[in-house]
């Protein structure tokens, strides 16, 4: 008995390339990201349960369409909206930048926060980008420490 591969499962070199140059072109497309983040202030805090803080970055659209944005909340991390800071959703045109201003509140907080602030396309869970490991927000909450010479520690934001 001789079996013969079936015509339509048989495999042409037009069918090799067009799987790879597909591939290719996921792969390509999935590397890229609808958002960068660019810290302007510093993402890494000591703060008092008691304190406040304020932490900025810069977003940009690096892609070619318009984008709306919103930004997962975090427990302790209000949005700062107004003075031109970006709006809570926001849109960005492409290659279009805004400065999200985020508000730290120790006693909001339910401890440290270690990662985000996260951005969704729509809200679209599936479509979130963060700022690199390095620039996430990094918050260390400590009590209200009161030295005996009168000093405390307060946060190390700007």
């Amino acid at each position: 008995m001789n079996i013969q591969p079936v015509a339509a499962f048989r495999p042409s070199l037009a069918r090799i390339a067009a799987a790879v140059a597909l591939t290719y072109a996921c792969t390509a497309a999935a590397g890229q990201p609808l958002l960068t983040f660019v810290p302007l202030t510093p993402t890494t805090l000591v703060l008092p349960v008691d304190g406040e803080a304020s932490v900025q970055y810069a977003v940009t659209n690096p892609s070619v369409s318009p984008r709306t944005f919103v930004i997962t909340p975090i427990a302790g991390v209000d949005i700062d909206t107004a003075g031109g800071h970006c709006a809570d959703p926001f849109v960005l045109a492409s290659h279009q930048s805004c400065t999200p201003a985020l508000h730290l509140v120790g006693s909001a907080m339910g401890g440290d926060i270690d990662g985000g602030p996260v951005a969704c396309v729509d809200g679209n869970p599936l479509q979130c980008w963060q700022p690199s490991p390095v620039d996430q927000l990094h918050v260390t909450l400590v009590d209200d420490v009161v030295f005996a010479d009168g000093f405390e520690i307060a946060p190390l934001s700007a």
